[in-house]
């Protein structure tokens, strides 16, 4: 059995009557099992020969049924006989050098009844129509008529020409400027009710592109057929909208709203939603924050275990300003051994901050801690539920803690407790970009003595005398308050470095009351066990 695209490769040839194509095609179309109605209106109009007074009627009001086409192909295939009947009585008493050289014998033209049955069924007459529209910018007006004067008759005038020859109804230049109108949405107001509900989708075109051929629709509704087949079809793949709009293209078909109806098919489409890959894109842009005092703003955040064997914590502070860490492993995250850590590592050694960050963890967020914090005049802000990103400093420092244990360790976990305050001196004399100093200079002064100047010793080491030493210390007291102004320079420019990075890669997606919305299956039902082929 053949498919439908064997129904568009039969093209009527340049000698080829009606008769002989029209049985032709119905030959081949009795070899394809279900067949779609409109493919074969489709196929039919596309291979004739163009021009043709049937493919002028297909083009113009496509058949509602197969019986709807049956009746009018046959209506067609009788005139054709006629005519042929009439040109062979006519020229079978003329002899072939009788006629007169150098003229080519006229087709006979159709008759008026042939073209008003293409004209859309309008509810007025078309000087009305005229006497409505002339005063608007899209109305064509025609050119003089090429017919001298005193051949025209004087009684008949045409308002669309403003000449006299024929009436405004009868003007053969009005009406294709009016259907013109029509397909473009205008005059709707003009048309029949069930003409304008759309009842007769109008039967596609042919143009050309870079491409090739295109068969071009001028009603969306033979398109949604090809791309529910191309999508969901015997060899559907579920396509985006960009790629379905670019596959219907390539297999040659094409109407004006192709790729904005493609892309709201799919949308649609509930499949395609449910089994969608869960977008990583950021919602909104990026919102950063800043503490341009030292010691001002903190982050606090625990992670761990770092191993299975010891069931051992890492409560983690950094400063926002100065990216000084603090950190201590714990045996448990108690409320209590959180306040010590916060009063011993923090207030007692950096003073008493302003702002302290913190999740939402009961070892957080507790009666305790919310009296010691308003005993000190301490602002605590929560991160959002199930968004660390709002405490981004110290999530990005718990990443790079862990990462420094696992190389320095090299595979012995069991000692990470050991290598924990190791860890925190690398990270504390380590210059940052975003500052462009380490945490130690911005947090006392100078930079510190670290074991590579003990074992190849550095000039400052080389060239050290206590006096110049002094003195030298008392300069920097002076010049202590420039070194944190260039770094909180550096700190915005680095943060809207980072800003406008991020801000390129936002897909803003915004959601109403009323809006309907598909749950992670790992949020909603996180103990039902996700397999590869179950929805997302």
């Amino acid at each position: 059995m053949k498919n439908s695209s064997a129904l568009f490769r039969i093209v009527q040839g340049p000698k080829e009557s009606l008769k002989s194509y029209c049985t032709h095609f119905n030959t081949e179309k009795l070899l394809i099992n279900n067949l779609n109605p409109g493919v074969t209106f489709v196929a039919m109009a596309r291979g004739m020969k163009p021009g043709t007074p049937l493919q002028f009627s297909l083009n113009k009001r496509t058949p509602e049924n197969m019986p709807d086409l049956l009746d009018r192909v046959k209506k067609y295939l009788q005139a054709e006989e006629d005519s042929m009947t009439t040109q062979d009585e006519g020229t079978s008493g003329q002899k072939r050098c009788d006629r007169p050289k150098g003229r080519i014998p006229e087709e006979p033209k159709r008759s008026q009844a042939t073209l008003s049955e293409h004209l859309t069924p309008l509810t007025t007459s078309r000087e009305h129509i005229l006497n409505q529209i002339k005063s608007q910018n899209i109305l064509k007006w025609p050119k003089p008529m090429r017919m001298p004067a005193d051949k025209r008759d004087a009684q008949l005038y045409s308002h669309f020409h403003k000449d006299h020859g024929h009436t405004t109804e009868e003007c053969k230049v009005l009406q294709p400027e009016i259907e013109n109108l029509i397909a473009k949405g205008h005059l709707k107001q003009f048309v029949k009710a069930n003409e304008r509900q759309g009842g007769r989708a109008p039967a596609p075109l042919q143009t050309t592109c870079w491409g090739g051929a295109l068969l071009v629709f001028g009603h969306s509704r033979l398109g949604n057929y090809a791309l529910r087949e191309v999508h969901e079809g015997i060899c559907g793949q579920h396509l985006g909208g960009r790629a379905l709009a670019h596959k219907v293209l390539r297999q040659g078909y094409y109407w004006p709203t192709m790729q904005q109806d493609a892309m709201s098919y799919t949308r649609k489409y509930d499949a395609c939603q449910r089994f969608s890959s869960i977008p990583k894109q950021a919602l909104s842009l990026l919102s950063t924050l800043s503490s341009p005092i030292p010691f001002a703003m903190w982050g606090m955040d625990i992670f761990g275990p770092p191993t299975i064997a010891q069931r051992k914590f890492v409560i983690v502070a950094i400063d926002y300003f100065t990216k000084w860490v603090e950190a201590k492993a714990l045996d448990l995250i108690t409320e209590r051994k959180c306040e010590d850590f916060f009063w011993q590592a923090v207030v007692c050694r950096f003073g008493i901050l302003r702002v302290l960050i913190t999740d939402n963890g009961k070892q957080f967020d507790n009666s305790t801690f919310r009296t010691f914090y308003a005993n000190l005049s301490i602002e605590q802000r929560f991160t959002s539920v199930a968004h660390p990103q709002t405490n981004g400093q110290t999530e990005v420092t718990n990443r790079t803690l862990l990462q420094g244990i696992k190389k320095k360790l090299n595979g012995a976990s069991g000692l990470w407790v050991d290598e924990l305050p190791k860890i925190l001196w690398a990270y504390n004399t380590t210059s940052w970009t975003s500052t462009g100093e380490t945490p130690f200079s911005l947090s006392f002064g100078t930079e510190a003595l670290i074991p590579v100047e003990i074992g190849l010793p550095s000039l400052r080491l080389t060239t050290y005398d206590p006096v110049q030493n002094e003195e030298a210390l008392r300069a920097n007291l002076d010049l202590l308050n420039e070194r944190p102004e260039q770094a909180a320079m550096r700190l915005a420019a680095y943060r809207q470095r980072v800003s406008k990075f991020y801000d390129k890669r936002v897909r803003p997606r915004i959601f109403r009351v009323g809006d309907l919305v598909l749950r992670r299956i790992e949020a909603s039902s996180p103990r039902d066990p996700v397999g590869k082929l179950a929805p997302s």
